[in-house]
């Protein structure tokens, strides 16, 4: 330059720079998008081959890592179970230039099929020949089973309601209970087909109630919905020709806001037959209960009901009567069986009577032996003392019984009083039985008495001795025990 002058030039680049970064932060944006995606984003060339992938991809086709996806999967095609599948996404793209929601069954790397939704575009050069396609990949797999599962549930509820013998439902919560829809099976419970029961001039839903159930329903229903909850009843209705039919029903209140039914929907189904079965199966179980209570005490046939095992008790002291009709033996030979049967029946059932009016336990007859005893199972504090007021019935009792020669039939009497232990033995019938050294000696007090006399032992005496009167027989051998001192119960004091 003339002069040895310079010359500076200058030029503003900084919108230059700023749309640099502001492009490198756009990249930064799409590379992180791309990367953090949730759903699979990719990048394929036309002849099949994956040109990017992201890591959300790789997951979901099950690969550990993009490089082994974009090595191990040479052609796509081959990812879809169906592989025309592909070719009909790309007929649709080449014809609308992008394709959603098309769905499909692939493969994973470990063999499962999953099912995924693709939104994919062609991306053309300026002479429109593709270049590539791009897109999103999102795995559908649990809605497709899902719905799956609906179509299944609907497949299912459509058959049941069609085969059920009985009555689905849906009724306008109001006066008449009018039905806005009911299942084919409402013929044969009702004798009404859908077309009587629905419209304008169908038959209300009230009118198949029975008339005497109308307000138990009614208060059933009111409750349920008031609460919100499911409701189950039993009641009757009227069929068509008059029929009464049990019906069982269960429903739920369909609100559009809480507390504010607007129809009720439910199912109905015939359980007259389940009814009577029940009905006699109450009527049997009554007939059983009291046979086991003519066996068993109330209170010991309670407890057998609710525990097998064995069922044994000490008690410190009861008091227990044998009774022997004396000569009866002889006088059963000559009387026919039935007739034999109906004479100790009577005699027996007099005594039973005496046993339930003294608050006394019958345990059993043998022949024509009868045995009762008191003070257990229920304690009762004197139970010496009602013992011998039913020996001394019995004796009443007795008289009024006639032998074939016009004779009064006898009694022999024996009482003891002491601990025994009771329970219950036999697995097949069951018997309540006593064991004890004064069960023992009570029998022995009855087998070594005398006709028309209730003899006791010592210890007897002494609990009778102030209210009733007793004589004293004396020293006896009694066997198994030795000499004991005994006495007659002859009567109440001031009788």
């Amino acid at each position: 330059m003339p002069d040895n002058r310079v010359i500076w030039v200058a030029r503003n680049i900084t919108e230059k720079r700023r749309a640099d970064v502001a492009l490198q932060q756009a990249e930064e944006k799409y590379r992180s998008i791309f990367e953090n995606s949730v759903e699979g984003i990719f990048q394929a060339s036309p002849d099949a081959q994956y040109l990017s992938v992201n890591p959300a991809l790789a997951r979901m086709y099950g690969y550990l890592s993009l490089a082994e996806l974009m090595r191990q999967v040479s052609n796509i095609d081959l990812l879809y179970v169906d592989e025309n599948r592909r070719r009909v996404m790309l007929q649709r793209l080449h014809t609308q230039g992008a394709v959603f929601e098309f769905e499909s069954q692939v493969f994973r790397a470990d063999g499962r099929v999953i099912w995924v939704s693709e939104n994919v575009r062609a991306v053309r050069d300026d002479r429109g020949n593709i270049q590539y396609y791009e897109g999103t990949v999102a795995d559908i797999t649990q809605r497709r089973q899902a719905e799956e599962a609906l179509r299944e549930s609907q497949r299912t509820l459509a058959t049941l309601l069609g085969n059920l013998a009985g009555m689905a439902y849906r009724r306008h919560y109001d006066q008449t209970w009018k039905l806005e829809f009911v299942s084919d099976g409402c013929y044969e419970l009702t004798g009404y087909t859908p077309a009587n029961l629905l419209g304008e001039d169908a038959v209300p839903f009230q009118k198949l109630v029975h008339p005497d159930d109308r307000s138990y329903v009614q208060g059933e229903l009111e409750r349920a919905l008031t609460y919100g909850h499911h409701f189950q009843m039993t009641y009757r209705i009227l069929t068509a020709n008059g029929q009464e039919k049990w019906v069982l029903e269960k429903g739920v209140s369909v609100s559009s806001q809480p507390k504010q039914p607007v129809v009720v929907e439910g199912f109905l189904t015939d359980i007259t037959d389940r009814k009577e079965i029940e009905e006699a199966l109450r009527i049997e179980q009554e007939r059983s209960e009291r046979l086991l209570l003519n066996i068993l005490p109330a209170s010991i046939a309670d407890q057998l009901k609710r525990n097998t095992q064995s069922i044994a008790y000490r008690f410190d002291e009861a008091t227990i009567l044998f009774a022997d009709i004396v000569n009866f033996t002889e006088l059963s030979a000559a009387m026919q069986p039935t007739e034999l049967v109906d004479l100790l029946n009577e005699i027996f059932s007099a005594f039973d009577h005496l046993a339930e009016r003294h608050h006394l336990e019958k345990i059993k007859t043998i022949g024509d032996a009868y045995m009762v005893v008191g003070g257990i199972p229920n304690l009762i504090q004197n139970h010496t003392q009602e013992i011998a007021e039913m020996a001394l019935d019995m004796q009443t009792a007795i008289a009024q019984f006639k032998r074939q020669d016009d004779s009064p039939f006898r009694l022999r009497i024996g009482i003891d009083t002491g601990p025994i232990v009771a329970g219950v033995i036999g697995l097949k019938k069951f018997s309540y039985d006593l064991w004890g050294d004064a069960v023992n000696v009570a029998s022995r007090m009855e087998s070594q008495g005398v006709a028309d006399n209730i003899q006791v032992t010592q210890s007897v005496y002494e609990r009778l001795k102030n209210h009733y009167h007793l004589e004293e027989r004396g020293i006896i051998d009694v066997k198994g025990k030795g000499k004991m001192q005994t006495y007659w119960l002859k009567g109440r004091k001031g009788s």
